[in-house]
């Protein structure tokens, strides 16, 4: 602030040794405001990463949720281990929407076929995984059902698992 007692000589003096301190000022706003911006891009990203982690789990449920219905609609081929068995086949047209051949399947080649339809939905729908299908020791009409997959990202792999 300038006084009226001060002389222009000591107003020169005055404002010789202000200069640049404004512009210090814009420099050290741009960085934290650089900083700050660097800050809300990565927390986007993790929100990417967790929604696509959240996505998969959601799938992983859905997909269980779905083996779980084939196995008690085919409850004889449940109790008899035709699902812990593993065994894929297409060749059973057993279950396909409007066929009246059905009935016609075994308990077996309807595990086959369900098995075969959903690891194809497994495959799709999560990326670099696998199954199993485990009888539970000691109650044969119980399973274990674990769907594994890779997280995009991360190099990490889940799994999810449900008895039934």
């Amino acid at each position: 602030m300038i006084s009226p007692r001060m002389t222009p000589k000591v107003i020169r003096r005055t404002v010789r040794n202000v200069r640049g301190v404004s512009l210090m000022e814009v420099l050290i706003a741009l960085v934290i405001l650089s900083t700050g911006l660097l800050g809300l891009a990565a927390l986007q990203a993790e929100g990417l990463r967790s929604s696509s982690s959240a996505y998969f789990r959601y799938s992983a449920v859905g997909l269980l949720n779905d083996i779980t219905d084939r196995m008690r609609a085919n409850i004889a081929g449940q109790q008899a281990g035709h699902y812990a068995a593993g065994t894929l086949s297409s060749s059973h047209q057993c279950s396909e929407e409007g066929s009246t051949a059905a009935n016609d399947c075994t308990a077996q080649q309807l595990a086959e076929y369900d098995l075969f339809q959903w690891n194809a939905l497994v495959l799709d729908e999560l990326p670099g995984s696998s199954w199993t299908i485990v009888t539970v020791p000691g109650n044969a009409t119980q399973n274990t059902i674990t769907v594994n997959w890779v997280e995009r990202d991360k190099n990490l792999s889940e799994s999810y698992t449900v008895e039934f």
